[in-house]
């Protein structure tokens, strides 16, 4: 069966309905197939940009799917420009910190918490020698599962209640890394180095200004394996540190101003960022970033993920936190309390975006939500969290492309932590 309703996908040999019905259209322009807006960017096999209107000497023996290891002369599937039809920004690494931190800086300009800048260039026509075939849809997978499913920070606590040294982590989900010869889908992988493997990294970031003259200057980042040392690029000149992490998950050790909010940034990096050691002591960067021209790229469907630094021995713990594809948010927001027995706290928790300054009321103001929940709790000593409330909220059509944190104030300690960021809606 050429259309599989099942797992949508398409073998040869096809036809436009079977085209039609994976990606759920009525048009019988070829045209229009290849540019529909349903196409999913992340199958490997697409319609993209090929100066040839012939590809199926790339067939693999039996003509019902294609060579894997089919030579670049051939392989339409890569694109001309060699990264299967995908685009996507990036910023050129420094060896000075202020030149780190400017093009970290142009790198937060790309996030929009969907594509962050990354871009499915679909064929344009016989006019641009982009022609349109219809056999770009053999071997397409409409379920092809996106490479980034958002992330999260949580567990932002103090790990020394004399200096400002906080912890936090910072999650995201991707595809199984397994060979692109074996699978149908692609990662960014793929795209920037043609396979070879992209260095997982974090920024973070203060936000400067207000309003439309707001932008956010990087004051720490790190990728690849653990990074010892007293500064970013040189402990003489900058007096954060940072250390990073494992594929996926980040846990941060840095040096912060207490009661101030942060947002941290997952990103790619083309090359592994550990601080060398030269005679026993770690040195900076520069011989290492000037050999090559290396990158840092923004992911796709993430964004930045505020978080405060806090000094408290009360734990704040969010359970069921999501932000679904409808954009709702639910959690039942918790307390650890290591510290002793305290009775009759007053709380408030609510939603709030990075234009929020200030104490909520009862009324939103465009940069927090109700509902707006408060009380009293007692707050036992005990290593088990009490449940405080539970917070649920839609987000408004005409707020989504803010950055939403939880605002929790407990007895005046204000809690403000990052949430997942919204599922990846279904094609």
């Amino acid at each position: 069966m050429p259309y599989n309703p099942t797992t949508k996908e398409v073998t040869a040999p096809i036809s436009i309905y079977d085209i039609q019905r994976v990606i759920g259209v009525g048009d019988n322009s070829i045209g229009n197939l290849c540019t529909n807006a349903r196409v999913n960017m992340w199958a490997k096999y697409k319609p993209v940009r090929w100066p040839s209107m012939d590809t199926l000497s790339a067939l693999a023996s039996g003509g019902t799917t294609w060579d894997p290891n089919a030579a670049a002369a051939v392989a339409w599937w890569k694109a001309n420009n060699g990264a299967y039809g995908l685009s996507f920004p990036s910023v050129t690494l420094q060896t000075t910190v202020s030149g780190m931190q400017s093009a970290l800086n142009t790198l937060a300009t790309y996030i929009d918490g969907t594509m962050n800048g990354w871009e499915y260039l679909k064929p344009r026509g016989y006019n641009y020698s982009e022609h349109y075939r219809f056999a770009d849809f053999i071997g397409y997978n409409h379920q092809a599962a996106r490479p980034i499913r958002g992330g999260a920070t949580y567990d932002v606590y103090a790990r020394n209640e004399v200096e400002s040294e906080y912890e936090a982590r910072v999650e995201y989900i991707e595809t199984a890394d397994v060979p692109v010869t074996t699978r149908d889908y692609i990662k960014p992988d793929d795209v920037v180095l043609n396979g070879s493997t992209l260095y997982r990294g974090l920024v973070i970031y203060e936000r400067v200004g207000t309003g439309s003259s707001a932008y956010y200057n990087a004051v720490a980042w790190c990728t690849g394996t653990e990074w010892i040392g007293g500064g970013i690029w040189n402990s003489q000149t900058d007096p954060h540190s940072i250390y990073s992490s494992q594929l996926g998950k980040y846990y941060i050790e840095t040096m912060l101003e207490k009661a101030k909010t942060y947002y941290m940034l997952p990103v790619y990096f083309t090359c592994d960022l550990t601080q060398p050691t030269i005679n026993g002591t770690k040195a900076n960067h520069s011989a290492q970033l000037d050999s090559t021209a290396y990158k840092a790229i923004p992911m796709p469907y993430t964004n930045l993920l505020g978080f405060d630094t806090i000094q408290t021995q009360r734990t704040v713990v969010l359970t069921n936190k999501t932000i679904a594809s409808d954009y709702s948010f639910v959690t039942d927001i918790k307390v650890l309390n290591t510290a002793s027995t305290i009775l009759n706290v007053p709380y408030t928790a609510t939603l709030v975006n990075e234009e929020f300054v200030g104490t909520p009321s009862t009324s939103p103001s465009g940069t927090y939500l109700t509902p707006l929940i408060q009380g009293n709790i007692d707050l036992p000593q005990s290593n088990t969290a009490t449940l405080v409330c539970t917070l649920s909220k839609t987000i408004p059509s005409n707020m989504r492309n803010h950055i939403w944190s939880l605002y929790f104030d407990l007895g005046g300690t204000i809690y403000n932590i990052g949430l997942i960021q919204p599922a990846i809606p279904t094609i």
